[in-house]
């Protein structure tokens, strides 16, 4: 438990709480609290397992990963629905944000340990000196050809969205969800259900699906790709993928027009 009372302290002045706050969380003394954060009592089993569910990390992290070698963005219950998330990220000896990259053999376990910072501590870096990079940014393999050009052995970078006003119709995003993984998809807001997005693909062979935001642990703003020769060998059938696309959407507004208002 070497790392308890540094953790504990740095994680409450992460979210600006006091020790009395944080002690009315935790049905707690704030002396008790003191306590603990100052290295002289350690918490019981039951309360340390209390402590590590609101922080909404685990107890291994919380325990034995020194946290304040990491740098965190904050996941309030008002922006995407998930309350007190807390989203890892690494930072380089001048403090500038890194870009993560989750391979291929990393993101069958991804969905299962974005939170864990030692986890995050594993993911290969690079950084890009471009302006459209700013802000929190990681890359993810592509699977398929759901989005083209866009297909299998390239990798997209996506800029952390940490608030559902952020997220706009018909632009592309990364999402990270329990059920479906890491997918990425063209998104509108679904008008009949509130808190809902429906995921499309640009390859007209895909049916669209909806996923509400309490599935949701990560999205993240498509800013740029990294392809590669063999990824682009199927350029000209996806761009007529594309092109077909867009006439569907054409001919469907067309038809939508000419129907007459009484209908």
């Amino acid at each position: 438990m070497i790392f308890l009372s540094q953790n504990l302290r740095g994680l409450r002045k992460n979210q600006n709480l006091s020790q009395q706050a944080l002690a009315n969380k935790l049905h707690i003394s704030r002396a008790s609290l003191a306590k603990y954060e100052g290295g002289i009592n350690e918490p019981s089993l039951e309360l340390t397992l209390r402590i590590s569910r609101y922080f909404n990390i685990s107890i291994d992290v919380f325990l034995t990963v020194d946290l304040s070698k990491m740098e965190y963005l904050r996941m309030g219950k008002s922006n995407l629905g998930i309350q007190n998330m807390i989203v890892p990220i690494q930072v380089d000896a001048a403090g500038e944000n890194v870009i993560e990259i989750v391979s291929h053999s990393a993101s069958a376990g991804y969905t299962g340990a974005y939170s864990d910072p030692g986890f995050i501590e594993t993911l290969d870096q690079m950084a890009l000196p471009f302006q459209e990079l700013h802000g929190k940014c990681r890359a993810f393999p592509i699977e398929g050809d759901s989005m083209p050009p866009f297909g299998h052995g390239c990798y997209v970078i996506g800029r952390h969205v940490d608030s559902r006003s952020e997220i706009e119709d018909k632009k592309r995003y990364i999402i990270v969800s329990r059920d479906e993984g890491i997918v990425f998809k063209r998104v509108v807001w679904d008008r009949e259900n509130d808190g809902v997005l429906i995921l499309n693909s640009d390859n007209p062979k895909y049916k669209n699906f909806s996923m509400p935001l309490h599935e949701i642990v990560e999205v993240w703003e498509f800013v740029a790709a990294i392809s590669f020769p063999k990824s682009s060998d199927n350029y000209y059938e996806n761009e007529v993928l594309m092109r077909f696309k867009e006439l569907q959407d054409d001919i469907q507004k067309l038809a939508t027009d000419l129907l007459p208002n009484n209908l």
